[in-house]
């Protein structure tokens, strides 16, 4: 599975956390929408679900 974030997260965290990364000014989201039987999911607001994460990563945590 390849996990890739459209994100303001830098690029170079996205890639030390083993994620791919995207710049969201770059794509269109609709056009990854319903395409779930293709392998395809689009997950809207996930930034915001990532921020609000009860516990968050080592990497995550603003110091």
């Amino acid at each position: 599975i390849q996990v890739t974030l459209a994100t303001g997260i830098p690029p170079e965290v996205c890639k030390r956390i083993n994620l791919g990364y995207r710049d969201p000014k770059t794509i269109n989201p609709e056009s990854y929408a319903n395409r779930e039987a293709e392998g395809v999911l689009l997950v809207r607001k996930a930034g915001e679900m990532l921020y609000q994460l009860n516990n968050p990563p080592a990497w995550a945590k603003r110091s």
